[in-house]
């Protein structure tokens, strides 16, 4: 189907522009596969800054206490743990500070639960974490100072394929500085998730608050091209899909 910018919106579950100025904030994708209102982010305690995003307004984590949870399905988003994991999630993030220690997204982070986690670490890298109910799965991440600072508006994008023997994961900053990694060596679950999709905080203990500005969020059930990122970056002004 037509995706605006990118003229094709095939697999975009979830699209969150991150424009309003309360809650909920609305699953903005109308694809064939989208969620639609189940994917709408139920937000506590949010701000919204206008005027310094790429692109409408950003939702503000205070590294305190906020929190934005993707409806309450603990299968909607098995597509990115499970025996055949595959997305693409893109995002634009501001930091507040460096050297955070952060929860991007995750449904879990028990060794005990199926789900996954995307981490921003200490070392200013992000990593992302697959869980099955026997301990951790998968482990990837991104380079050491992949995170470059705390001043400016940075797009970007990781891939995920569960699939492949190697080169499962795919990080990109600004439509450039590609990193790779490969998969651990465990299998994860096809279980449902532990808990629904939260962005900011970490899943049941709510800390490891993200102290980031985020807008434009989107998750595809897909690996995106680089010529897809190109145009979302469209040269550091942002493309909305819609």
């Amino acid at each position: 189907g037509a995706g605006g910018g990118l003229d094709d919106d095939s697999n975009l579950k979830a699209y969150w522009k991150c424009d309003e100025s309360g809650t909920p904030i609305p699953n903005s994708s109308v694809s064939d596969e989208s969620l639609n209102s189940d994917a709408d982010w139920t937000v506590t305690n949010g701000s919204y800054q206008q005027g310094s995003p790429p692109l409408n307004t950003a939702l503000d984590f205070d590294d305190g206490d906020t929190l934005a949870v993707a409806g309450t399905s603990l299968t909607q988003w098995n597509f990115m743990h499970n025996q055949t994991a595959l997305f693409s999630i893109v995002w634009w993030m501001k930091l507040s500070s460096l050297n955070p220690t952060g929860q991007f997204l995750n449904t879990t982070q028990s060794s005990v639960q199926a789900g996954m986690g995307l981490t921003l670490n200490t070392n200013e890298s992000i990593s992302f974490r697959i869980y099955n109910k026997a301990g951790e799965a998968t482990a990837v991440a991104s380079p050491a100072g992949f995170l470059p600072d705390a001043t400016s508006w940075y797009m970007y994008c990781f891939r995920y394929n569960e699939v492949p023997a190697s080169a499962n994961a795919v990080w990109r900053r600004n439509d450039d500085n590609e990193d790779t990694d490969n998969k651990g060596a465990a299998s994860p679950s096809n279980d449902d998730a532990g808990n629904a999709l939260t962005f900011g905080a970490k899943v049941g203990g709510l800390y490891e608050f993200l102290d980031a500005q985020v807008n434009e969020v989107s998750l595809w059930n897909k690996t995106l091209s680089d010529d897809d990122e190109e145009k979302l970056y469209n040269g550091g002004s942002g493309l909305e899909i819609y």
